[in-house]
């Protein structure tokens, strides 16, 4: 069986898979209680899922053919990758409805802001107050995150404060002073989780940073930033969605080699985000040379 819509796959796995058993067409009737090898293609995964099945329904059709019930049991290890898979796959899914195809400003977080609380009395003053030392604070303090922050922790943070901080809150509610205030934070925040959550943009701002901090460079110069976003965008996606989880496996990757934790994890990690984005682009060559890259080495006994 093979699939090719992410969606259709995702389907068949609540409705079947996950429920261990497979519904199947056979040309000619099979007895019950037959095993057999049953083989899955997900969408853009090179690996193939293998498990052994026995019928448990045949059920008859007009062209003589029959409609099989397989009970399958997928391996331990089948399970594990299975399960990491539909997370990243769902999650796509979700991202694709959600968004239109097309990419957005790079300095946009991906998930998109559904709504955002009503603004208390004091984030007034809280935001008339960072504007005013906007240019003296770091990424990292305007986020309010340690340098050694992790990825997860960046941005969960920075989703939290741009809810508390978004323009759309002060409509209607602020004079043309405060919106200016609020515009320019809300952009500044924006520029720096741009810069932090990339590792290559983080590393070349954190190089800006060495010495004392009356000599730090507190924001990424504009021919730093556009010479890291152009070696970013080489070989990237035709689809946001494919693009966003091929970019999180090189960051998965460029994270790890900056580390002194073995990096297997994080090739497995990368080879996990790779097979997502290979589901919405099966086609992207690039994709796939990663891919077999990364599983190489994995199946390497020495990383």
């Amino acid at each position: 069986m093979r699939f090719e819509d992410a969606a259709k796959f995702v389907e068949f796995h609540d409705k079947q898979l996950g429920r261990h058993v497979v519904g199947l067409r056979h040309p000619e009737p099979v007895a019950v209680g037959t095993e057999m090898l049953v083989i899955i293609s997900p969408p853009g995964a090179p690996d193939q899922l293998r498990m052994m099945g026995r019928v448990a329904q045949v059920t008859p059709r007009k062209d003589g053919s029959v409609r099989l019930r397989v009970e399958v049991q997928p391996r331990d290890v089948d399970a594990d990758w299975l399960g990491a898979y539909l997370v990243g796959l769902r999650a796509g899914l979700d991202r694709a409805s959600a968004a239109p195809d097309g990419f957005a400003d790079d300095t946009a977080p991906l998930p998109r802001i559904e709504s955002t609380p009503p603004p208390t009395e004091e984030l007034p003053d809280q935001i008339r107050s960072l504007y005013e030392r906007l240019d003296t604070l770091t990424y990292y303090d305007l986020l309010q995150v340690p340098r050694d922050v992790d990825a997860e922790t960046l941005q969960i943070t920075f989703h939290a404060l741009t809810r508390r901080h978004h323009p759309d809150l002060y409509h209607g509610h602020a004079d043309a002073r405060l919106l200016q205030a609020i515009n320019a934070v809300y952009r500044r925040m924006n520029e720096a989780y741009s810069t932090l959550k990339s590792p290559r943009r983080r590393r070349a701002y954190d190089e800006g940073l060495v010495g004392a901090p009356h000599t730090w460079r507190l924001r990424l110069s504009e021919e730093d930033h556009e010479a890291a976003r152009r070696h970013e965008r080489v070989r990237r996606g035709s689809t946001r969605v494919g693009d966003y989880y091929w970019r999180r496996a090189r960051e998965v990757l460029e994270t790890a080699r900056e580390s002194e934790v073995s990096i297997r994890p994080a090739l497995r990690e990368s080879a996990r985000l790779l097979r997502v984005a290979m589901a919405f682009e099966p086609d992207n060559e690039h994709f796939r040379h990663a891919l077999e890259q990364v599983c190489d080495r994995l199946a390497s006994p020495v990383v």
